[in-house]
């Protein structure tokens, strides 16, 4: 049974979003070949992933037992999904060795988030979603670390951080639980969030193709 309201519009958004990834993905596989198009294809390819994993959780009624499984396949898909994006920003700006070094770290600590956050949607679920929002704080710090001062060398990361920008304003405009609008459908922050993530994919889209150009 399909569920109603903006949990409908939210797994809408969520398929929207999944499908648009995909096109990005292969549009992104006809550019020249390199490491940098090969990291950013992953984040892409996670995005897809996460996107049209999260459409049958909101699209479909079904049973706690159920939904707690489709999260644990979704939270470790989401953790992946940031430490791609961490990690392909580290590739633009520090290159393929650091990105690498970086992993090392990162990958096991993502390992154990995932198990954290599959064990808490089971006992906390009301605190899980803090928790991953800490977990991309903290990437996200490590981020903007790397790409202010990249920009101030290069304009060309200006765009990264523009991407940037429309993710942090949606997870602002997420956390904002009393967001509800009408506009043909039923949104809450949920959707709003969505339609961000769809703009962070095109500006960001637009600016790795530029880069990419770029060194040649």
């Amino acid at each position: 049974m399909w569920t109603q309201g903006t949990e409908l519009t939210t797994a809408v958004t969520d398929l929207i979003n999944g499908i648009m990834a995909v096109i990005l993905l292969l549009r992104m596989g006809k550019l020249k070949a390199c490491g940098l198009r090969n990291v950013w294809m992953v984040f892409y390819l996670m995005l897809g992933l996460v996107s049209l994993i999260g459409f049958p959780a909101h699209a479909f009624v079904m049973s706690a037992e159920t939904n707690h499984r489709i999260w644990a396949v979704l939270y470790p898909c989401m953790i992946a999904m940031v430490l791609s994006y961490y990690a392909a920003v580290v590739c633009n700006v520090k290159g393929d060795a650091a990105m690498r070094k970086a992993l090392m770290i990162l990958i096991p600590a993502s390992a154990a988030a995932s198990a954290g956050l599959i064990w808490m949607d089971r006992n906390m679920r009301s605190r899980a979603f803090i928790v991953f929002g800490l977990w991309c704080l903290i990437l996200l710090a490590g981020i903007l670390g790397n790409l202010i001062p990249a920009a101030k060398k290069n304009p060309l990361y200006k765009s990264y951080l523009a991407a940037l920008a429309l993710l942090v304003t949606g997870s602002i405009l997420q956390s904002m639980k009393f967001i509800r609008f009408t506009l043909i459908f039923e949104f809450n922050y949920n959707g709003v969030y969505h339609f961000a993530i769809l703009l962070l994919m095109l500006v960001q889209y637009w600016g790795v193709c530029r880069r990419i150009k770029e060194i040649g």
